[in-house]
């Protein structure tokens, strides 16, 4: 929600979702007391602990403040960088014009555009409005199969076809691909079932409209 309040919680479906992929959430550096109802992260920290200020490390989980993120996703880019930081989900704003979206989507090895107006849970525990804005969804880590299928009940996912050859790996078999490459699949074989899956979902999506 784009208001003044920042202090929101979020939806237990992708709490859930993150701690599958990740396999356990060890930071939480945007948080609240009620919000660690469902996160139950090793380590969180609230507006007064300034996560910012914080040591990030092994697996975290972001839904930082609108007003903010572009911040978070630079600390993380740059913890994740030195290799404090193994794994994480982001749910962010999808403000894609922006830099900090444009970092994300680059670095992550998993994107979803998620399908729905993200409503978050207040202090108080109620629902608030639904937001004007579309929501993100970021998975960086090693487990990109698994972001995949996960992330793939909130709404489109794909991966970032900017590379360093260190990273590259095949959509379809998440084998590495060698060299630097902007290519996504390491074979015709593989090539050919990615084809098969957008034409299955486009016509999944085309039923669903009918």
């Amino acid at each position: 929600n784009l208001e003044t309040n920042d202090e929101w919680c979020t939806p237990d479906a992708y709490i859930t979702a993150a701690r599958q992929i990740m396999g356990s959430i060890d930071v939480d550096p945007a948080s609240n007391v009620v919000a660690q109802e469902i996160v139950r992260a090793k380590v969180f920290y609230t507006i007064e602990h300034d996560g910012l200020a914080q040591d990030w490390f092994g697996n975290v989980w972001i839904n930082p403040p609108y007003s903010i993120t572009g911040k978070f996703i630079h600390k993380l880019l740059g913890d994740i960088d030195r290799g404090d930081v193994k794994q994480s989900v982001v749910l962010a704003i999808a403000a894609t014009s922006s830099k900090w979206w444009q970092s994300a989507a680059s670095r992550a090895s998993c994107t979803c555009f998620v399908n729905r107006r993200v409503a978050c849970r207040g202090l108080d525990g109620r629902v608030g409005n639904r937001p004007a804005h579309c929501s993100t969804l970021f998975y960086f880590g090693d487990r990109t199969q698994s972001a995949k299928r996960l992330f793939g009940q909130f709404g489109v996912t794909f991966s970032s076809s900017v590379c360093d050859g260190k990273r590259n790996k095949c959509e379809a078999c998440n084998a590495d691909i060698a060299g630097r490459s902007h290519k996504r699949y390491c074979s015709a074989r593989c090539r050919q079932s990615g084809y098969r899956q957008r034409v299955a979902f486009s016509v999944t999506n085309d039923e669903g409209d009918a």
